[in-house]
């Protein structure tokens, strides 16, 4: 009869860890997080909201660093965010540059980015990155987005 105790517990603990177990498998995609942090760039820079841009970026590379990524992943994406960040740098300074000054519109937006910072979800967004900042918001609080999304931004 112990035995058999013994089992259904064993039993049972495997079944409840079963589903953690599964979710924690490693990840290898990190598309998803890329896309998001080259994105950034046109939202948040681009318009006039640098601060906020950097802001973004850190937490979602924070969110990164929170997910189960497979080594292989993680130097990976440290690679493609460095070359991000030197190209998308270069392009906003030359759509400034051709612009005379900050866009008004971003190429591909159907909102000029007056009317993007306006809208509830950025501003919520605003308001949760810059709490992140300030300490009192985690990563996971600032974007909310599960790791294997294919696009992070709430």
């Amino acid at each position: 009869m112990r035995a058999f105790s013994v089992f259904l517990t064993g039993a049972a603990l495997a079944l409840f860890l079963a589903p953690a177990a599964a979710q924690q498998a490693p990840l290898s995609n990190t598309e998803g997080f890329a896309k998001t942090y080259a994105t950034s760039y046109y939202t948040f820079d681009a318009c006039g909201d640098s601060k906020r841009g950097r802001f973004f970026r850190q937490a979602l590379v924070d969110r990164f660093k929170q997910c189960p990524f497979t080594p292989e992943a993680r130097a990976a994406f440290k690679i493609q965010a460095a070359k991000l960040r030197e190209k998308s740098v270069e392009k906003i300074f030359q759509l400034i540059e051709a612009n005379g000054g900050l866009l008004t519109k971003v190429e591909g937006m159907t909102m000029t980015c007056r009317e993007q910072q306006h809208l509830p979800e950025y501003l919520a967004l605003a308001d949760r990155l810059d709490k992140y900042a300030a300490g009192q918001a985690t990563a996971l609080e600032a974007i909310p987005a599960p790791c294997d999304a294919d696009n992070l931004t709430p």
